[in-house]
């Protein structure tokens, strides 16, 4: 089976701080991965270079088998809109638009149909408990169903991957318990692959593997 991902040999510096040194994992299909390690471990670097967000100095990363190195920026764009979908600690929602538009618009970004983009995004609403505040804006949402409008938003355009920054580091249990039941839906019902950087314990548990973040590489948790 061809990994969603493969890093080879990944290094990253800022200047002269080392942050990231000779990273290798993979992540096969419907796998559900989180990275943990301590703060400033460099886990959001890593996360960004895998969203192809950011560049790495060295080495090479596969996307559904792809060596992505060649990609100009256009073709990146490409490959973020369809093939990679982004769940943030803070969720990035457009606070003039509404929670469906706010779903459907990578969809709109690809050039979709529009009314295939908008059933499409009520039925994630509705899987996800938050189809009653479609028509409410990001300010008059809760925390938790804001993050569950990102999840939808993530899941519009059917990608090949979920990254997730700390998705539920600004919530409180309640809505991080709730938020936690629907990654495992992502896993469970949804099969989507999942690599989610995070410092919740209870979320660390649900994935179907942990890698550490430590002295600048990766390991086997």
């Amino acid at each position: 089976m061809v990994e969603v991902i493969k890093a080879e040999h990944i290094s990253k510096n800022y200047g002269k701080l080392s942050v990231l040194s000779d990273v290798n994992f993979s992540l096969k299909k419907s796998e559900f991965v989180c990275i943990i390690g301590s703060s400033g471990a460099g886990k959001s670097t890593l996360l960004q270079i895998i969203g192809t967000l950011d560049t790495p100095d060295s080495g090479d990363l596969f996307i559904n088998g792809s060596n992505i190195k060649s990609y100009n920026s256009k073709k990146l764009a490409l490959l973020r809109n369809q093939d990679i979908g982004f769940v943030f600690q803070f969720h990035n929602l457009l606070p003039e638009f509404t929670a469906l538009e706010n779903v459907c618009i990578p969809g709109f970004i690809a050039g979709k149909n529009k009314n295939i983009v908008i059933k499409k995004a009520k039925e994630l609403m509705d899987a996800f408990g938050i189809i009653h505040r479609e028509d409410h804006r990001p300010s008059e949402l809760s925390g938790g169903e804001q993050q569950r409008v990102a999840v939808a938003r993530a899941l519009i355009n059917q990608p090949s991957i979920i990254l997730a920054d700390e998705p539920s580091g600004n919530l409180d249990k309640d809505n991080a318990d709730e938020l936690h039941s629907h990654f495992d839906k992502l896993k469970n019902v949804f099969h989507q692959t999942l690599l989610v950087v995070t410092h919740n314990e209870d979320l660390s548990k649900i994935a179907d593997r942990n890698l550490v973040l430590k002295n600048k590489k990766i390991e086997e948790a």
